[in-house]
């Protein structure tokens, strides 16, 4: 009788029907996938970057993801964040003025110009953006981040070098020593980076300049040593000249001398003879013989002037 009654209680129960169960399912999976996609992004980074890729949750802490270097992506990924760092070289540059420039070892202003190129170890993105990055927010592109952290860390201790150089010279000194400042600062910056993230490529100091009085006084100095240099180089021509006519006028008399000595009477007559026998010879002359002197040939006599 109870098994009776329970068989008519399930026949009038009334049965649900397949295609509910299935339709919620597919509500369900639909729901997913939209807050899956919505919650997702695919980070993108471009050539000349390198990706610094976190992942939010929902409960807890933002963690590391991973790094990746561009032109590349993550593809779509459950709460994926990115921030691009450039890995390209940038340049820092500062202009000192006569009004702000630093003072020389003997106070004269110096007007000059720094200019340093560097860039972000791609190896050391994840130390750059944890402990040197300055900006906080979504990505950004163009260098804002990379300049910012430069100009905090680095900046800075690069200047104060280079003023500490200029100030131990003088004026005069720092023209000349101008490719000495440059090697210094380079090696400074490449020692005080060495640890970091960032990586000097050159550094260059250059355009000094000094007040105008001070540029004068340069100039007319200048313009006093080459004059004493054209004095110098004439007097230089001037001795030369002097010590070829005491050479000239000692050859010219030394063969005065040689000469002097060998015209002797007997010299001279010989010399008469070869003459007269030439002129003999000759087809074309005619010869008037008048002897003068012992055995017709010319008289011959050294005369002494007085």
């Amino acid at each position: 009788m109870l098994k009776s009654v329970l068989s008519a209680s399930q026949e009038d129960k009334p049965s649900r029907p397949p295609h509910i169960s299935a339709m919620a399912v597919a509500v369900f999976g639909i729901v997913a996938l939209l807050i899956w996609w919505i919650g997702s992004s695919n980070v993108v980074t471009p050539a000349g970057y390198v990706g610094y890729i976190t992942r939010d949750a929902v409960f807890g802490k933002t963690a590391f993801y991973g790094l990746q270097i561009g032109p590349t992506s993550t593809g779509m990924g459950w709460m994926l964040r990115g921030k691009n760092i450039s890995i390209t070289p940038f340049n820092f540059e500062r202009d000192f003025n006569l009004d702000d420039g630093p003072l020389s070892l003997d106070g004269m202003r110096v007007k000059f110009h720094v200019g340093v190129a560097w860039r972000v170890r791609a190896s050391q993105t994840k130390e750059f953006v944890e402990k040197y990055s300055t900006i906080v927010g979504g990505e950004k592109l163009g260098g804002e981040i990379e300049k910012a952290a430069f100009n905090e860390f680095v900046a800075q201790r690069l200047l104060t070098f280079t003023l500490e150089q200029i100030h131990k010279r003088r004026y005069t000194e720092i023209s000349d020593q101008i490719g000495l400042i440059t090697d210094d600062l380079k090696a400074e910056g490449a020692k005080y980076c060495e640890s970091t993230p960032f990586e000097i490529l050159t550094a260059n100091v250059n355009n000094v300049q000094f007040p105008e009085v001070v540029s004068n006084a340069a100039a007319a100095k200048i313009a006093r040593e080459q004059e004493l240099q054209q004095m110098d180089s004439k007097l230089q021509i001037a001795q030369k000249n002097a010590k070829i006519k005491v050479a000239e006028a000692t050859g010219i008399a030394e063969a005065q001398r040689i000469i002097s000595g060998t015209l002797t009477p007997a010299y001279l007559t010989h010399e008469a003879i070869q003459n007269q026998e030439k002129v003999i010879d000759s087809k074309t002359a005619t010869v008037i013989y008048i002897p003068v002197g012992a055995n017709g040939i010319p008289m011959v006599n050294n005369v002494t002037h007085k």
